[in-house]
């Protein structure tokens, strides 16, 4: 029995204390829309100027917090030097009036969301816009206002088109950055000053585009002009497959083309038609690539390079290639090859390499002397018949006459076999042939060089970054 009364005493302390927290409660004041009408009436309607910088000294200096958030990059033209970007930008800074006039008994709110024409707002503005010098921030957007110290927080939507220097040295395996530089346009740095506490802009919302791929950002601040400067640096870089694809690897297969027309025969008609299609087609794609890029002799991209210099060796093959059908055209006019060239081609081809096809230079010159002499004794005999002839005389020989011919024929025979001997075979043909198997390596190769020299540190030099 005793127990029951301690019992009943717990009970009526539980219950008491139940009553406390209840009054506690009861005594707590929920804001209400009258108390926010109050606050806006206080903060905004008696004392407060939107046109006026919110500091309460005039020697101090109010600091701007820019945040970026990189949302698409919808067009990027090296040709005319601009970049289109689309970002969301958070704008923070310290509004002192607010804090001088709020009341935390009074007006109960810590934190308030209004229409930022009711506040005064941060003129920042796009320095290197092509479009317009306007100030970015303007009415109708929503701002969070923290009324314990003034903190005001707005975010808003821009789309910017800025200037952009563009450095195609290394088009199409190119990386390009460009800069879109914001100010508080009418404040000297003194007055407002950029204060970001982020080194990069966010890229977790952003779109990728088809052609550029997004390597970096970063957000750097400086001075120029007695104003505060804040630089938000954007890296690209191209994605070159497309022009690899339509651009590098034809470029490269008509250089190799090129020095195939030395392997088409001669006699197919066909050699100069080609070589004349492919100085064209050199010429169509230089057309082509000087369109893709800015029109600026310095930097001066090394494509445009290449591509000069395959137009110079696709006219030089053709130039070449004149030559080389004049060399077979002598084949028909019976002309001798010179000595000079029969060294030379004889040496190329190995001809003189082989002991069966040597002649000594004493026979060499013996044979030189008797062809002379034949020549000459011919047109002699040539010369006497035509004179009888024309004074009416009969020709008449006898049998000595007769057989004199015939050992002159097995003479020229003879010499024939004795002068292939002595040229070791070389002809205008085999000029032809050799020039043409020369030429093939020469252009061949320094196709080869060239492209290597021009396109693979292009290709080796492509790495690529993180995005942060």
């Amino acid at each position: 029995m005793a127990a029951l009364p301690t019992c009943l005493l717990l009970l009526a302390l539980i219950h008491s204390s139940i009553q406390l927290d209840c009054t506690n409660c009861s005594s707590q004041t929920i804001p209400t829309a009258s108390h926010v009408r109050k606050l806006m009436s206080a903060l905004f309607l008696k004392s407060y100027d939107k046109n006026v910088l919110p500091m309460l000294w005039n020697n101090e200096t109010l600091y701007v917090d820019l945040q970026f958030s990189l949302i698409q990059l919808p067009e990027f033209d090296e040709v005319a030097g601009t970049l289109l970007l689309i970002m969301k930008m958070k704008v923070r800074w310290l509004d002192e009036y607010i804090v001088l006039n709020y009341l935390p008994k009074t007006h109960l709110l810590m934190e308030i969301d209004l229409q930022s024409d009711d506040i005064w707002l941060p003129p920042v503005t796009v320095f290197n816009s092509v479009s317009s010098l306007t100030p970015l921030i303007k009415g109708g957007y929503d701002a969070t206002l923290t009324l314990t110290n003034g903190q005001v927080d707005l975010n808003i939507g821009i789309v910017t088109k800025t200037g952009c220097t563009v450095d195609t040295t290394d088009f199409p395996f190119d990386e390009q950055t460009c800069e879109i530089l914001f100010t508080p346009w009418g404040y000297q740095s003194h007055e407002i000053e950029f204060l970001p506490t982020t080194t990069y802009a966010r890229t977790d919302q952003f779109v990728e585009n088809q052609e550029w791929e997004l390597l970096s950002s970063t957000i750097n601040t400086t001075s120029l002009s007695n104003r505060s400067i804040l630089s938000l640096s954007i890296t690209v870089k191209r994605r070159p497959i497309y022009f690899m694809i339509n651009m590098i690897i034809p470029i490269v297969l008509l250089g190799v083309l090129n020095s195939l027309s030395f392997v088409l025969p001669p006699t197919a008609g066909e050699r100069m038609g080609f070589a004349t299609n492919i100085f064209l087609t050199f010429a169509v794609y230089l057309t082509i690539v000087s369109q893709s890029l800015p029109e600026t002799s310095k930097p001066m991209s090394n494509m445009v390079y290449y591509l000069v210099i395959m137009l110079s060796i696709s006219s030089l093959t053709t130039f070449v290639t004149i030559l080389s059908l004049r060399i077979y055209a002598k084949e028909e006019d019976n002309t001798p090859v010179p000595w000079i060239l029969v060294y030379i081609f004889g040496l190329l081809t190995c001809r003189l390499c082989r002991k069966s096809k040597f002649m000594p230079p004493k026979r060499r010159k013996r044979f030189e002397s008797k062809q002379t002499l034949t020549k000459e004794m011919t047109e002699n005999d040539i010369t006497e018949v035509k004179r009888d002839l024309s004074s009416g005389a009969s020709v008449v020989t006898d049998d000595e006459s007769m057989v004199q011919p015939m050992e002159y024929v097995d003479e020229v025979s003879d010499d024939d076999e004795e002068e292939e001997e002595c040229r070791y075979g070389i002809t205008w043909s085999v000029v032809g042939e050799t020039v043409d198997k020369t030429l093939f390596l020469i252009f061949m190769s320094g196709t080869l060089i060239i492209s290597g020299y021009y396109i693979l540190p292009l290709l080796l030099g492509t790495t690529g970054v993180t995005t942060e």
